[in-house]
């Protein structure tokens, strides 16, 4: 659930001849000024498809690269993202509605953070989840020290800017505990899958932002831009990948990552098919739209392939993840299921016993050493559990290792014994 930012007492009114209202108090509302000349376009909340969104358009094109620029280092450098939002007014709710609706509609999780402007009504609000690490000491200080000096000269893009800086600073500071869990907790691995989590919600709302309308409703020019910032998301998207995938090597090395590493591989060898369909384009005669379209269809095509292959590692790296974060408790489970299969042992030599008595040697061969061949497999798990719990201290990567190593020990066990008890009825 989101929080909404609370009310600050404001010290002073900055009166601002441009446009002739009231300056923005530090409760982010309007209390005193001069209306300016004819009513504020309202606007309701907003389904934002990107981070930064100027309904209003009071940022040039330079202030708006600026502003993502500065949105980028804090996703990149922290677990935040921050989304910005300049609208004329409100549409008649007061801001703590209007930001609320307008993060609940666009999907903004914990580490999500939004900077809500309505320039003409002279509002603003911050809005923040009830879990954001982040005290409420340290977003009061970057509202009061960073976002509202900027709003009250009308530098907005400036405040966008310095909200993003000042979350990036206190995230980075030692009152926060991101570096400790950074260093300490955490571990490189996590680190590195946040900030990829965060780069990859970044890269799907650039994308939605163009992805809205198929291929066949854009012009050629519309296609060739959006083909344009596909290949550039997508690029990004591998290269973050890369170095997380990086962080997974050091923490369980070169073995446990294979699957990622040949993921990562065919996604830049696509994306270099993609990059060169792309340069084809450009050879082609003017004239030759059907052929352009074509072929830019179908680099937007292996961009997907490539984003597409990207997501679907996330659900290994968390598990990934999970066991190196619960590797003790793993272990401990393991070591419980090797027991009570161990326990089934006697059962399943019985078995093999009375089908003996009843069907020929030829008709057993299949199942006939199950139960010796799970007592050793079974052997090497618990020697592989015992070998991982005492690594668990000074090698949880070595520990991670083992633990997979014995489940797929127990695993095998397991269809030894169900093979002989299923082999009656076959």
């Amino acid at each position: 659930m989101l929080r909404p930012r609370r009310s600050f007492a404001t010290p002073r009114a900055h009166a601002l001849a441009a446009r002739g209202v009231a300056a923005f108090a530090l409760t982010g509302t309007l209390v005193t000024g001069v209306l300016a000349a004819g009513p504020a376009a309202a606007t309701p909340p907003i389904d934002l498809a990107d981070e930064l969104t100027d309904a209003a358009g009071v940022l040039g094109v330079a202030e708006e690269r600026a502003v993502e620029d500065a949105l980028d280092r804090l996703a990149d450098e922290t677990p935040y993202q921050l989304f910005v939002v300049f609208v004329d007014d409100f549409d008649d709710l007061d801001a703590v509605t209007w930001a609320h609706e307008t993060a609940s509609m666009s999907g903004l999780g914990r580490d999500d953070l939004l900077l809500a402007v309505a320039v003409e009504a002279r509002e603003y609000r911050v809005s923040a989840h009830d879990d954001l690490a982040l005290t409420d000491a340290q977003l009061d200080e970057v509202e009061a020290e960073r976002i509202e000096p900027q709003l009250r000269d009308d530098d907005w893009g400036g405040a966008a800017i310095a909200a993003a800086d000042g979350y990036r600073a206190a995230a980075t500071t030692s009152t926060s505990p991101w570096p400790f869990l950074l260093t300490v907790v955490v571990g490189p691995l996590v680190v590195g899958l946040l900030l990829w989590a965060a780069h990859r919600r970044r890269v799907a709302r650039r994308a939605a932002a163009v992805g809205d309308i198929g291929p066949a409703g854009l012009t050629l020019e519309e296609l060739e831009q959006r083909v344009g910032a596909s290949l550039v998301a997508v690029d990004e998207a591998v290269r973050a990948s890369e170095q997380e995938l990086g962080f997974a090597q050091a923490q369980f090395g070169t073995e446990a990552t294979m699957t990622f590493d040949d993921v990562i591989a065919k996604a830049k060898s696509t994306l270099t098919q993609a990059f060169a369909l792309r340069r084809t384009v450009d050879d082609m005669d003017r004239d030759a739209a059907r052929e352009r379209r074509e072929a830019l269809v179908e680099v937007l095509r292996l961009c997907d392939e490539v984003d597409d292959a990207l997501d679907a590692q996330k659900e290994a790296f968390d598990a990934l993840r999970d066991l190196h974060a619960r590797a003790p408790e793993t272990l401990a489970e393991l070591e419980r299921r090797a027991t009570e299969l161990e326990q089934r042992l006697p059962a399943a030599r019985a078995t093999l016993a009375t089908l003996a008595a009843t069907y020929p040697p030829a008709a057993l061969t299949s199942v006939q050493g199950n139960a010796d061949a799970a007592q050793a497999v079974l052997s090497q798990a618990r020697a592989s559990v015992a070998q991982g719990q005492a690594a668990l201290d000074t090698d949880r990567a070595k520990a991670v290792a083992l633990a997979r190593s014995a489940e797929d020990a127990v695993v095998r066990a397991g269809s030894l014994l169900a093979a002989v008890h299923g082999a009656g009825d076959e």
